[in-house]
């Protein structure tokens, strides 16, 4: 098929939660929320996706000749040895994987993170943003500061727990990583100390996405041919 216009994907935390259940339908609520906060992050709660590309993932060459659909994304951003260079369309850099419908796009996410990050997924089933932004970290995957990253991760996480209607298809017990086991029996002190570091998070989040806004790229957006 080759190239295809470039289409701006909107979608609502919904639609995306659609997806997320059709691609796995045994996603338990706090790992969906995992999957819709990098989603959030990392393309500025959907401003910059395209072409139901969740992660952003780049088109190789040797997959754009055997034919597999990508679209041009114009001044893609990019580090080179620690360079930070601006690319245009028709270079290579500007490829972008380009999928038919949300679904498709995040089914090919999901097994993207699977297959290149395993060591990050047993963090987003287990529904935990710090260790998954730590794994992440460690495979290259974003070049943001980790602890900005994970901030953010945790921000839209506990958004996601909060306000998503998501009900699990599998009952799931709680454990310290379900919003059901954390708010009974806590101290005040407990309290004061969580609202502080939600606050930490919400200041991390905001300075991620200014990043995002000045074209910072988080990740290489790379995939295996």
């Amino acid at each position: 098929m080759g190239a295809v216009p470039l289409t701006r994907t909107t979608c609502t935390t919904d639609e995306l939660a659609a997806a997320i259940r059709e691609a796995d339908p045994s996603i338990t609520r706090a790992a969906a929320g995992i999957i819709w906060a990098q989603w959030a992050l990392e393309t500025g709660r959907g401003s910059a996706c395209w072409n139901n590309n969740i992660g952003n993932v780049k088109c190789t060459p040797a997959q754009a000749a055997a034919g597999v659909p990508f679209t041009m994304l114009p001044n893609t951003t990019e580090y080179i040895d620690g360079v930070l260079h601006t690319f245009q369309p028709p270079h290579p850099q500007t490829w972008f994987r380009a999928f038919a419908s949300l679904a498709e796009g995040m089914a090919h996410h999901l097994a993207f993170l699977r297959r290149k990050y395993d060591n990050a997924w047993p963090a987003l089933l287990s529904g935990d943003p710090t260790a998954f932004a730590t794994e992440l970290k460690r495979r290259g995957y974003f070049t943001a500061p980790l602890e900005a990253y994970a901030g953010s991760m945790r921000h839209l996480h506990a958004e996601w727990m909060r306000e998503a209607d998501w009900v699990d298809l599998v009952p799931v017990e709680p454990n310290e990583n379900t919003i059901g086991s954390v708010a009974h029996g806590d101290h005040i002190v407990d309290w004061n100390n969580a609202q502080r570091a939600a606050v930490r998070d919400e200041v991390a989040y905001r300075e991620t996405t200014h990043l995002l806004a000045m074209g910072e790229p988080f990740h290489r957006y790379d995939e295996d041919a």
